[in-house]
């Protein structure tokens, strides 16, 4: 894989400043410049996005942007599953197994589809 500056990675994963930003825990204007001045950024913050944009140091990505955009949705719909099964109405309906895992696959593809909901 070849090396990728932050805006590339960010671009490829198709997720806003601003969800990087609500990640890393970082203001949006000091995500802003290191993503404009990686060089020149503190280190600290640098480092912060660079692993949350699953990036090495040097700037090879860990994984491809599908397969982190699939780590995560995943993830995430895991969350969300657990989430709305612990609710009364599915305890009572019975979720079966079989069904829970239907509505995780369901989930992590609609996941997929929209940026928005991913981050």
């Amino acid at each position: 894989m070849r090396t990728l500056t932050l805006t590339q990675r960010l671009n490829s994963l198709s997720m806003p400043e601003a969800a990087l930003a609500k990640r890393s825990r970082l203001p949006l204007a000091t995500v802003r410049e290191v993503l404009a001045h990686p060089d020149t950024a503190p280190s600290e913050a640098r480092a912060k996005v660079q692993s949350l944009l699953g990036l090495l140091a040097n700037g090879q990505p860990i994984v491809t942007a599908r397969t982190y955009r699939k780590h995560i949705a995943r993830k995430k719909a895991r969350f969300v599953v657990s989430q709305v099964q612990g609710t009364m109405g599915l305890e009572a309906q019975g979720l079966t197994p079989q069904g829970k895992e239907a509505l995780y696959r369901k989930t992590v593809r609609r996941m997929l589809a929209s940026h928005e909901k991913m981050w």
